[in-house]
């Protein structure tokens, strides 16, 4: 009895083993084969990351290679599609690139910059030195020195106000720009009764000055289309001046519409603010380099020799004029304009827009430019509020700082837009770049320029 039951717990142990057996000789293989599947999975996954990383860093290292020429957005593009398809997760966390460290902000250079706004302005967080760069188009923009030649270079500008004639004989010669303003060619004045020329005011122009003829910038505007087609003909032929422009603008209202009597009070305010249009026109298309600009009137007929040249000597070099005779103001500004002494026929002095007087409207100018010049030599100057165009020196540093001449009446002007009581054209613009630190002056003794009567 007991060994027919000990058999049976014999054979039941048995059965159990051999079942155990069997199993494991079953799921053994099978789980081998799915550890060696996945391992293959991940191989080809890692692959094929890599493979799209490559592809993906490839225009980056291509965009040095002239043939290849891409915009900027299209490459990002191209990016983001790559990622798209599986080739990187769109957050990949502690990223490596080329065994290279990640990279701080303030290290990135401008072109990594601009990758890395552009891929943020699209929620993608990718550092940016494992981006695509974006292909940087060569700069075909250059400055190459001027060339100084012996054959003009001649450019025509046509605005539907404006023509605008430029002769370019040698440009990095050009240091003293001339501004000359004519109605026709009947401006140039009378010498002896007869009428001047436009090439007899470059005479004395010449004769005067002191100037190197190749040092000058001359630029002439004009209201009729014969004296520009006149002028541009003639400075033609003068290859020996830096630069030669003729300006063509037509005011609105005419001078010859005007009353007869130019000078009358009632046509001031219409007269002198097309003056004033006139020269902002010409002084700030004409001006290119040039560190001095003289202004004349096309009607001088002489001047004192080499004026130009001592007004450039106290631009430099100031010598303020001591004698007790002339009030001073309580800060001396800088030159930054210079007008001299003009004379006619019958007038010691014709040009009546230069005075100084501390007080703010034409009634409070107590000393007008004559009264002062007996107390300043030919070796100084002295302070002025107001200057004169007839003659008139300004440094370009003004003008490229935004000066100008001002059209309407500056001193005294209001909040409810009303005129002002003094200062327009000549005579405000020293109002004007006081408020820039600088200040204008005359030129003392005997200096002086003569006008036609």
């Amino acid at each position: 009895m007991i060994s027919n039951t000990s058999s049976k717990s014999t054979v039941r142990i048995l059965s159990l083993l051999l079942a155990l057996a069997l199993l494991y000789i079953i799921l053994v293989p099978a789980h081998s084969s799915i550890s060696n599947l996945s391992f293959a999975i991940d191989k080809n996954q890692e692959a094929s990351s890599s493979e799209s990383l490559l592809s993906i860093n490839r225009p980056a290292q291509e965009e040095n290679t002239p043939a290849v020429t891409q915009d900027a957005n299209s490459d990002a593009e191209e990016g983001e599609k790559a990622e798209g398809d599986g080739g990187l997760p769109s957050d990949i966390g502690h990223h490596i690139s080329g065994g290279k460290e990640a990279i701080e902000d303030d290290q990135l250079t401008e072109e990594e910059k601009a990758v890395q706004e552009y891929h943020q302005e699209h929620g993608q967080n990718q550092p940016t030195r494992d981006r695509p760069k974006l292909p940087v188009n060569p700069d075909t923009t250059s400055t190459s020195p001027e060339v100084t030649t012996s054959t003009p270079i001649t450019t025509e500008i046509n605005l539907p106000e404006i023509r605008h004639h430029i002769q370019i004989n040698n440009a990095s010669a050009a240091e003293h720009l001339i501004l000359v303003i004519t109605r026709d060619e009947s401006h140039w004045g009378h010498v002896d009764g007869k009428p001047r020329t436009f090439p007899s005011f470059l005479e004395m122009l010449n004769d005067t000055s002191g100037l190197p003829t190749s040092s000058i910038s001359l630029a002439i505007l004009t209201t009729t289309e014969s004296a520009y087609t006149s002028y541009i003909s003639h400075l033609s032929t003068q290859t020996t001046l830096a630069k030669a422009q003729v300006i063509l603008h037509t005011p609105p209202t005419p001078e010859d519409l005007g009353p007869e009597d130019r000078h009358q009070d009632s046509y001031q305010p219409i007269r002198r603010k097309q003056i004033a249009i006139a020269r902002n026109i010409l002084l700030h298309r004409a001006l290119t380099t040039e560190p001095h600009i003289f202004y004349f009137d096309a009607d001088i007929v002489d001047a004192s020799p080499n004026i130009c040249a001592q007004m450039l000597k106290q631009a430099a070099n100031p010598k303020l004029t001591t004698n007790p005779g002339i009030t001073m103001p309580e800060t001396i500004l800088p030159v930054g304009m210079l007008t001299t002494r003009a004379q006619d026929a019958s007038a010691y002095d014709y040009d009546m827009n230069a005075w100084y007087h501390r007080g703010s409207v034409r009634k409070d100018r107590d000393q007008h430019m004559q009264d002062l010049l007996p107390f300043a030599s030919a070796d100084e100057i002295f302070p002025l509020d107001t200057v004169g165009g007839t003659l008139l020196y300004i440094k370009a540093v003004l003008v490229r700082q935004g000066l100008s001449f001002p059209w309407w009446y500056v001193v005294g002007t209001t909040w409810q837009k009303d005129n002002g009581d003094d200062g327009i054209e000549t005579e405000g613009i020293c109002y004007m770049a006081e408020r820039l630190g600088y200040g204008c002056f005359g030129l003392g003794g005997d200096w002086h320029v003569v006008h036609q009567h």
